[in-house]
């Protein structure tokens, strides 16, 4: 999920240095990889090709990335908010990766949470037998099932039905600091060896021949506002977001290369402050799922404040979300306002310790990618160009469907993508 925060906010006591220079790229030079995108997936990306060893040219159209598909929010869960059994690995190597990112950086990336992942679903209706059994099984790690009773009375001010209960996370859960990941990459990056241009929107990609029969790829931006720059590449990864459909890809026979439709999804995030003189638990995120409910399972998530803002006291979002096919359905406040306006529902309904008037209001985005093409492959018709999109690599939540978190499922993308560039 993409959210528009627009300040970054450097936790006390981490270094952030915002005016570090970037190694620029020539005209014309040539590369074993482009990535073009620098938001969260691009950077990873760009930052796990160059440690291999390989020569790599990150191209991003901003300045440098903006908040909108930069992943720039405040905050973000990677622990088990998506209760599936045999994801439990993924989630345990996500974390790893994101504490050695803080490590080489030295900017804080991840912080201990609590969470409840709660129900109103029968227990034999859910993930939650399997789960338990799994972590104590083939982890070590016991995590207690709350019910309704003992709900109310350790987390003051959520709002629970007799029917409530949730496996209560204190091991295992961490926050992602978005923010603090997107820049601690942007940090690494020379110190990894990567190559950046920007603003440098990318217009083209065509793949050219050789002298020696091999191809390579050519791919052509606006650094100027006049002057296209050209650059060649062994390989090219998209991490473009919604911006994909825009750019012309042709193979070595001039002939265009179908791109996936690439729709974004628009999402409602609400920041509240808690009610004066309330007793408010609002130091344990949370996520509720209704499998039986049919539809989107995921209802709602809430996240604590964290040192990254310090002016509100907890986030809400909820999970109903529209499909948009303009900038203009985008920013039509109509479109937005229906789950504004949710969230506010839910919060009087499950958080009344909460003032129901938000602090401020996020546009988050997400991308729904309508492509057989899976993440770290190729696409059809050229030999050389992958697609690393968010909803490449997972699948959503629906009925037995499931999605594990994209943060944690990064690293195996990439592994994806080196085993097809080796």
């Amino acid at each position: 999920m993409f959210l528009e925060a627009q300040n970054f906010i450097p936790p006390r006591g981490l270094i952030y240095n915002p005016g570090r220079v970037l190694r620029r790229a020539n005209f014309g030079a040539s590369f074993d990889d482009i990535v073009v995108g620098a938001g969260i997936t691009g950077l990873w990306t760009a930052n796990e090709l160059a440690k291999a060893g390989r020569k790599v040219l990150l191209l991003e159209q901003f300045p440098r990335c903006t908040s909108r598909g930069g992943s720039a929010g405040s905050s973000r869960a990677i622990e088990l908010s998506f209760p599936i059994v045999g994801a439990v690995s993924s989630f345990m190597n996500g974390i790893n990766h994101y504490a050695n990112l803080q490590a080489e950086s030295d900017i804080q990336v991840i912080a201990d949470s609590d969470l409840l992942v709660l129900t109103d679903d029968p227990m034999e209706g859910t993930p939650f037998p399997a789960l338990l059994r799994d972590l104590e099984d083939n982890y070590g790690i016991k995590l207690e099932h709350l019910h309704s009773e003992e709900l109310v009375n350790r987390f003051p001010g959520y709002q629970f039905t007799e029917q409530s209960h949730a496996i209560y996370d204190n091991q295992t859960a961490k926050e992602l600091l978005a923010s603090g990941a997107i820049h601690a990459l942007w940090e690494m990056a020379p110190k990894n060896g990567v190559t950046t241009c920007s603003p440098c929107p990318v217009t083209s990609v065509a793949e050219v021949a050789d002298a020696d029969g091999t191809s390579r790829l050519r791919v052509t931006c606006k650094r100027t506002p006049v002057d296209p720059a050209e650059y060649l590449a062994k390989n090219v990864i998209l991490a473009t977001g919604a911006g994909t459909s825009s750019i012309n890809i042709t193979n070595s026979r001039n002939e265009p290369v179908p791109l996936p439709q690439v729709t974004p999804q628009l999402w409602a995030q609400l920041y509240f402050r808690k009610k004066p003189d309330v007793p408010c638990s609002t130091n344990t995120g949370f996520i509720e799922w209704a499998w039986q409910n049919g539809g989107n399972p995921m209802l709602a998530w809430g996240r604590p404040s964290i040192n990254t803002q310090t002016d509100y006291d907890f986030l809400i979002g909820i999970g109903d979300h529209a499909e948009v096919s303009s900038a203009s359905q985008m920013e039509n406040p109509a479109t937005f306002q229906v789950f504004v306006q949710s969230v506010q529902d839910y919060v009087k309904n499950r958080m009344p310790c909460l003032d129901e008037n938000p602090l401020f209001i996020e546009r988050a985005m997400n991308y729904k990618v309508d492509t057989g093409v899976s993440g770290g492959h190729p696409l059809e018709g050229i030999s050389s160009v992958y697609l690393a999109i968010e909803d490449v690599i997972v699948s959503y939540v629906v009925a037995s469907k499931w999605r594990r978190s994209f943060e944690i499922e990064l690293h195996y993308a990439f592994h994806q993508i080196k085993m097809g560039l080796e």
